[in-house]
């Protein structure tokens, strides 16, 4: 059985107010040119179709002539859809009844009378399980392992088995993703490998927007994040910097300083070369599964394919270019307001990308930076979006003492906080801070007096 991966398109996605549908409608050419050659046996999508879950009309047409070019392209083909977090699992199923007479399987939510519904069986080729994105409490205890139990009894001739999902895998890569809780990305908690069962070949998820493949221990099955196929952000956009060879075989771009391992892997199947600390163990502790090491970098979408039940899938990507790159200047870290200046008003005046700025400060920035920006930016194709001041600790030797709970005690508020910014920024306390501050604690008396 041969699938092409791909996840959180986030159809409808604007950066920084800008509109991306030209370079997502050009994502979506790519894909089905990618299709058309490749001619899969299923087309998988997992999850994250759309931006929000009440998508505009422009996005909803733009997916639907896809499925219906898709569909044209490879007719024999299956497309399966699940929605993730950011869609609406109704609004996924609701012309479910009329898609699935022209191969389209959309599954938004979790059918708990008939999770047969999730099992979709391609004739002589293989099973997919589709599941979609649903909270811990509308997922029936061992609700996955019952799913393999039933294609297991099907599976009669060892035909190879996909499982679709939209979550987070505990100590997956997350660079890119704002995390403020470990294991916790976009609101979904990480989950154990062991959760899914072990009734499959190859797990194909969506959610986590930085590709990378995983391999369950003492075993040939694969867990793979296939990636989005064009940046969302800033900090998960890498596809513009210079290729090397990434972990599945395929020109990828340049590993980050902070990577621990940078090697060249020659198989076109990917090759564990080291077991990741605190990842997929077990309540007895014995790691269930290792990480491949270094995730990949570039944006694309997976093709694998699997020959039976319990082989080892091969799995290849084919890179999607975004035509506005999102490019972050200087690229080898934050400088000095007069030194950006010059590395942007040096940048090409004719590439059609994103720009982020990266500043280094220690008070704030100049205020007239925003108006040199657009000036700059006025003699050029790019779209720029926005200053990323990064705050510089200040080299200051003032000593460090530590306050006694009775001199705390006799403090007034703006005191404390005067030798706190002190401490951390080496300086005085900025008059306008001062007076925000003191403002704020005067408001703060008078609803203490009146309650």
């Amino acid at each position: 059985m041969k699938i092409l991966h791909t996840s959180d398109w986030h159809l409808g996605h604007t950066l920084y107010g800008y509109d991306r549908q030209e370079e997502q409608q050009d994502m979506l050419q790519q894909i089905l040119e990618i299709t058309r050659k490749e001619r899969p046996d299923a087309f998988l999508l997992s999850g994250d179709v759309y931006d929000i879950p009440q998508p505009s009309a422009t996005s909803q047409k733009m997916f639907s002539e896809f499925m219906a070019k898709l569909h044209k392209a490879v007719p024999g083909m299956r497309i399966i859809v699940t929605a993730g977090n950011h869609d609406s699992g109704m609004r996924t199923e609701a012309f479910q009844s009329l898609l699935s007479m022209v191969d389209i399987h959309t599954i938004g939510t979790i059918d708990k009378e008939h999770p047969e519904n999730h099992i979709i069986e391609l004739a002589g080729k293989g099973f997919i399980i589709a599941l979609p994105y649903a909270s811990d409490r509308n997922i029936p205890d061992g609700f996955h392992e019952t799913l393999c139990s039933m294609v297991a009894e099907k599976n009669t001739e060892g035909l190879p088995v996909v499982m679709m999902g939209h979550t987070t895998v505990k100590s997956a890569d997350f660079s890119g993703h704002d995390q403020k809780f470990d294991n916790i990305i976009g609101g979904i908690e990480g989950v154990d490998i062991s959760t899914f069962g072990d009734g499959f070949d190859y797990l194909a998820l969506g959610h986590i927007h930085r590709p990378q493949t995983f391999h369950v221990k003492d075993s040939n099955r694969l867990i793979r994040y296939s990636g989005t196929p064009i940046a969302t952000s800033f900090d998960e956009d890498v596809s513009h910097r210079t290729g090397v060879q990434d972990n599945t075989g395929c020109t990828d771009a340049t590993v980050p300083k902070d990577a621990k391992e940078t090697k060249e892997i020659k198989d076109p199947t990917p090759t564990p070369p080291l077991e990741r600390e605190g990842s997929g163990l077990s309540e007895h502790g014995h790691s269930l599964w290792e990480g491949s090491g270094l995730s990949e970098h570039g944006h694309s979408v997976s093709i694998v394919e699997i020959h039976s039940r319990g082989e080892k899938p091969i799995v290849r990507t084919e890179i999607v270019k975004n035509i506005h790159p999102l490019i972050t200047l200087p690229e080898d870290g934050p400088l000095p307001w007069n030194e950006v200046r010059e590395v942007f008003d040096g940048y090409p005046s004719n590439i059609q990308s994103y720009i982020r700025l990266n500043v280094a400060i220690e008070d704030t920035l100049p205020s007239s930076a925003y108006a040199e920006v657009q000036e700059i930016a006025k003699k050029k194709a790019c779209r720029f979006c926005l200053i990323n001041a990064v705050r510089q600790e200040k080299s200051h030797t003032a000593t460090h003492r530590t306050m006694e709970l009775s001199e705390f005690q006799q403090q007034q508020p703006i005191d404390i906080l005067k030798r706190y910014y002190h401490d951390k920024n080496g300086g005085d306390l900025p008059q306008d801070l001062e007076e925000m501050f003191l403002e704020a604690v005067k408001e703060l008396e008078e609803q203490i007096r009146e309650s």
